[in-house]
């Protein structure tokens, strides 16, 4: 039996602190603000803002999408008229 208590191991013990003088409403009001504060200060400069990671990286893989697609509507105007004066000079 002393070779299975030698394969589990023990659970750590945890530190918890509760705090005294905590509220988490003026936390959370905190936090809003300086995420507004933020996004105002990100549109100011023009600049493209998240709240987190994975937001930020769906944004600008939408910019990039957007960029894409532009190119792809300028390279066939492109064609097209490059297809039409070759057409014309013939």
């Amino acid at each position: 039996m002393a070779i299975f208590n030698f394969i589990k191991t023990p659970n750590i013990r945890r530190y918890h602190h509760e705090y005294i003088y905590y509220d988490p409403k003026k936390e959370e009001r905190e936090k809003r603000i300086e995420r507004i504060r933020q996004k105002k200060e990100a549109k100011e400069r023009g600049l493209l803002y998240a709240d987190n990671i994975r937001s930020t990286f769906s944004a600008q893989r939408e910019e990039r999408e957007k960029k894409r697609k532009g190119n792809n509507i300028h390279y066939i105007v492109t064609a097209i008229v490059i297809a039409a004066l070759i057409y014309w000079i013939k």
